[in-house]
């Protein structure tokens, strides 16, 4: 028993926090290879675990946008500054942007239960991290834009191409819930099923540039600042067939994950317009600037590989591999009493 704990922790202590897409974290429940059952409140239904996942790329898309502008900038003309103001309401068309996963990290203790032989119910709770990367570039922009300057409405200034918005992103706090199924059938063999749902929330830190061309007025560039949060939700279905081979169970499986991204920011920006023979050199913006993005995976279904290693009777290490709706990694070890 003592060897057991100290094993687990170690490997718990050696593992690295690492990123995060959803693993079902081995094929067996935590009575499936026990030959008794014991009784309902007793601690050999219980296991516990550190899981570690990392996500090197996952394609999103941008379900729904929105950005509301009311800001007021001064043009100095002649050495006298005279007062634009912008009233816009933004939506973007998603063929035109490139926004993903670029990194996500979490590392979490998995609390497991039986409730009965082949079904578990288990929670998560962790630390996440993320890198997100939204690129956009030359193509078409909906705006419904009122420009008004000294009294007079203006011809719209239309994006001609977007750089990288750049993310600052806290780490934040993450919790899941969820349960695994399995039927075991001759010669080892065994079906499963893992479901689970995930979720945390960030805050966050953003900068971008846009170049513009405002439709024979002039040119210029949109330098602007995001502050906001990222709440980040996902769930998952993963059925899967296994087979035990001493103390090596490999397994196969074909999940459908779908996760999703809302993102609520504060804006501000600095505006510079170059048209001769004047520049506009800043906007002064007001606490009504917003935007509301919302994103979603790119794609949903994808096949996973696992393989668990039995250490000892109740220490038990699980590597998983997940490919095309996202390319991702996980380790895991756990202990069960």
């Amino acid at each position: 028993m003592k060897k057991n704990i100290v094993l687990f922790l170690a490997f718990a202590l050696l593992m690295p926090v690492v990123s995060y897409a959803a693993s079902i974290s081995g094929a067996e429940t935590t009575l499936g290879a026990s030959k008794e059952t014991p009784r309902f409140f007793s601690l050999k239904r219980l296991a516990i675990g550190v899981d570690n996942d990392w996500v090197f790329n996952r394609d999103l898309k941008v379900s729904s946008y929105a950005k509301y502008l009311d800001t007021t900038s001064l043009i100095n003309l002649g050495g006298v500054n005279f007062p634009i103001r912008q009233i816009s309401y933004t939506s973007i068309d998603n063929t035109y942007t490139k926004p993903k996963i670029d990194r996500m990290y979490l590392t979490t203790a998995k609390i497991s239960y039986a409730l009965f032989k082949n079904l578990d119910i288990f929670i998560k709770l962790g630390r996440a991290n993320l890198k997100l990367k939204d690129e956009s570039f030359t193509g078409r922009v909906n705006d419904l834009i009122n420009y008004t300057q000294f009294g007079v409405a203006i011809t719209p200034a239309m994006p001609i191409d977007n750089g990288n918005i750049d993310y600052d992103i806290d780490n934040s706090f993450v919790w899941g819930v969820g349960f695994k199924a399995t039927y075991d059938l001759p010669k080892n063999w065994s079906v499963g099923m893992d479901a689970q749902y995930l979720r945390h929330k960030h805050d966050y830190d953003a900068s971008s540039s846009i170049m513009f061309f405002g439709g024979g007025v002039g040119f210029g560039e949109d330098y602007e600042t995001y502050s906001g949060t990222l709440t980040i939700y996902e769930w998952q279905i993963a059925p899967y067939i296994a087979k035990k081979i001493k103390n090596f169970t490999p397994y196969l499986g074909f999940k459908y994950s779908d996760l999703r991204i809302k993102d609520h920011s504060q804006v501000g920006f600095k505006y510079l317009f170059f048209s001769a023979p004047f520049v506009t050199p800043q906007v002064d913006v007001g606490s009504g600037n917003y935007t509301i993005k919302k994103y979603r995976t790119e794609d949903n279904f994808g096949p996973f590989v696992g393989l668990d290693y039995n250490i000892t009777k109740n220490l038990k290490l699980n590597i998983e591999g997940r490919f095309v709706d996202e390319t991702a990694m996980s380790c895991n070890i756990s202990y069960k009493f």
